[in-house]
């Protein structure tokens, strides 16, 4: 899981700590928190099955369009440089507010790509990719993509990312400074008393100040997901694609979602793994991801009463349980930092992403328990991307931004204190109120929200894949089966497993549906399912979004 820029847990979420595990990148794209959507409030039952979508496969050329776009703006030929072969950057400017797209100040946006490895003939286009946020930088992601893609797709496509508005190395947000930002991060995560709440609200008026004045609200009110999208739109125009392929992941179902729903015959291909729901609201999210992080917890105790580095006894949960109240009563000193509970939490949810990290997690726990807490304050920093010098990059600055304009929430703490005791109420006495608290820097935030909450429909899209993991923490399954569904092309694939996405989960399965439909546009039937390993997907047992036996 990820803390917001409040600096408890978060709006901003991790997407890929298996990667961290399974494929060494350091970094930790992230997942998002906060469920924007479209205000488009029709919805469509997803297709029973599919078959070839539309177009066809044809490899399309790699010659840049550099004629009008529909918007009248001219589309630029792109310089590509060498930046650590075999990997070429750029740099693309688009319109700070597409209304106006013409006229006016405009941003400037990194690119990345890494070309085909096959023939020429071979090539299909372009895949663009996101691993999630916001706030996550989708070039640093890049870096690493020949480690977590297989050489068949890295041979047919050229991989493209960009940094959106606001982050990674596209006008990045820095709202606070290094030690003001640890001060941030570690602040009371689930506030009850009145004194507590005002603590918790100074913070967070102070943080949106820092950005207001730092980078005005002209330019916080058009770092919303529809402007991203607005932007890939464009800088596929400039690489030369006749239409999108996409692979994203977390939050990165939002922006291709959103893509969807506004670009829907530029489609040729999409891939949302671990989706986000658009039709939530922001505080009817965080109750639902809440419950899928203390469930995640659970199941992590409940593999670990047998035998693992926490095991107490056999009975970790009251072990951990008793160790949070210490550390809540009586924060760990680290060197000259503090252990506190939100960032206790923290490093918690971001050993949750995926199983594999769980013996890293019990490891922590069980050194905590001893009195040091270095393991598991490592564990946050990975969260929040914290250097061991003290400097954070714009992931949690951008991320509350972007997550604060990209949906609605109430302006009164009351509503953050139901909410804190809905998702209780509903299995998440852990991490409801940390989550939930994690959003009330929006209620404050210095400009209006830019997308309201509804379901999208993308009428007129090609099919489209959604991944849904059964046991996903960060993005529950539940959301992956209702966007298929408001899809009026959508696509269910349910994969049965723990952590947040597919990815490097080992599903095999799952890898080679997402292969075939990016490479030949074939999709199973919707609610098809598959396990980790290999084999193929077993077809859907029932109404679409059960799970097969």
């Amino acid at each position: 899981m990820h803390i917001t820029s409040a600096g408890r847990l978060a709006s901003v979420l991790a997407v890929l700590a298996l990667v961290a595990a399974s494929c060494g990148p350091s970094h930790h794209p992230v997942a998002k928190s906060t469920p924007p959507a479209s205000g488009s409030p029709s919805a469509a039952a997803s297709p029973s099955s599919a078959g070839p979508a539309s177009p066809s496969a044809t490899p399309s050329s790699p010659a840049a369009n550099t004629g009008p776009s529909p918007t009248g703006l001219a589309v630029p030929a792109l310089s590509w440089r060498t930046c650590g072969a075999p990997f070429q950057c750029a740099t693309v400017a688009v319109p700070l507010n597409w209304a106006t797209p013409t006229t006016g100040p405009t941003v400037k946006l990194a690119l990345i790509r890494l070309p085909a490895s096959g023939s020429k003939s071979e090539r299909i286009g372009s895949l663009f990719v996101n691993p999630g946020g916001p706030g996550a930088s989708a070039v640093q992601f890049a870096q690493s993509i020949q480690t977590i893609l297989p050489a068949e797709l890295l041979a047919r496509f050229d991989v493209v990312a960009f940094d959106p508005r606001a982050v990674g190395k596209s006008q990045p947000l820095s709202c606070e400074s290094g030690p003001s930002m640890d001060a941030y991060l570690a602040i009371d995560p689930a506030p009850a008393t009145p004194s507590q709440i005002a603590q918790v609200q100074q913070a967070d008026q102070q943080f949106a100040a820092g950005c207001a004045a730092d980078y005005g609200p002209t330019f916080l009110s058009h770092i919303d997901t529809q402007d991203a999208a607005r932007d890939m739109d464009f800088i596929r125009q400039a690489v030369g694609d006749a239409k999108l392929t996409y692979l994203g992941y977390s939050y990165g179902t939002f922006l291709g979602a959103q893509y969807a729903n506004l670009f829907p015959t530029h489609v040729r291909a999409l891939v949302l793994d671990g989706a986000i729901d658009p039709a939530l609201d922001g505080l009817t999210f965080d109750e639902q991801q809440a419950v899928g992080f203390d469930q995640e917890l659970t199941d992590f105790f409940n593999q670990c009463t047998a035998s693992c580095a926490f095991s107490s006894g056999g009975n970790p949960r009251a072990a951990f349980l008793s160790l949070e109240a210490k550390i809540t009563a009586s924060p760990i000193q680290v060197g000259n930092r503090q252990l506190t509970q939100a960032l206790f939490l923290d490093g918690v949810a971001d050993g949750l992403y995926s199983p594999a990290s769980w013996p890293q997690l019990a490891t922590a726990l069980e050194t905590a328990s001893n009195g040091s807490g270095n393991q598991i304050l490592e564990m946050a920093d990975e969260l929040t991307d914290r250097s061991s010098n003290g400097t954070y990059d714009s992931l949690t600055s951008a991320g509350s931004a972007i997550n604060c304009v990209d949906s609605t929430y109430p302006t009164a703490s009351a509503a953050y204190t139901a909410a804190a005791n809905t998702a209780v109420s509903m299995g998440a006495p852990i991490f409801g109120p940390a989550i939930v608290w994690s959003s009330f820097v929006c209620a404050g935030w210095p400009v209006p929200s830019v997308i309201k909450p509804g379901p999208i429909s993308a009428p007129g899209a090609p099919p489209i894949l959604v991944v849904a993991t059964t046991g996903d923490p960060a993005t529950p399954y539940q959301e992956g089966v209702s966007l298929a569904h408001e899809l009026s092309s959508g696509v269910l694939l349910i994969h049965t497993g723990l952590g947040h996405t597919s990815l490097g989960q080992g599903s095999i399965c799952v890898q080679n549906v997402e292969d075939n439909y990016l490479i030949n546009l074939t999709l199973p039937p919707t609610g098809s399912t598959c396990g980790n390993g290999n084999g193929s997907p077993s077809p859907p047992s029932g109404a679409s979004g059960t799970p097969a036996a």
